[in-house]
């Protein structure tokens, strides 16, 4: 049941750098418009600034999302482990008092 976790836990681990990522590209591109045209082109500042915000926010969207979706799995991974252990060890006692009874 842990096999696939992993995945998971990668997007949430990643999701955020790749959110900075697009933050960091979003503000190169902000300061290559002021460059290129200075402060009077406010569409230009503004379209790499709104880049750079929409990135974050995915990112983080992403890693939250994911992240409940991972501690879901997770618990449930842990209480059907714990569920198998309680009906082995009651399968063990059956057993156990079985063969006490025969004997």
């Amino acid at each position: 049941l842990n096999r696939h976790l992993w995945l998971l836990d990668t997007i949430v681990t990643a999701a955020p750098l790749l959110g900075l990522l697009g933050t960091i590209l979003g503000i190169i591109d902000t300061f290559t418009a002021l460059a290129q045209s200075g402060i009077s082109d406010p569409s230009g500042v503004s379209a790499g600034i709104g880049t750079a915000l929409f990135a974050t926010a995915l990112g983080i969207s992403v890693a939250v999302y994911g992240l409940v979706f991972h501690n879901a799995f997770h618990e449930r991974v842990h209480r059907i482990g714990d569920d198998i252990k309680i009906l082995l060890i009651r399968a063990g006692t059956h057993e156990a008092s079985a063969a006490l009874a025969a004997a």
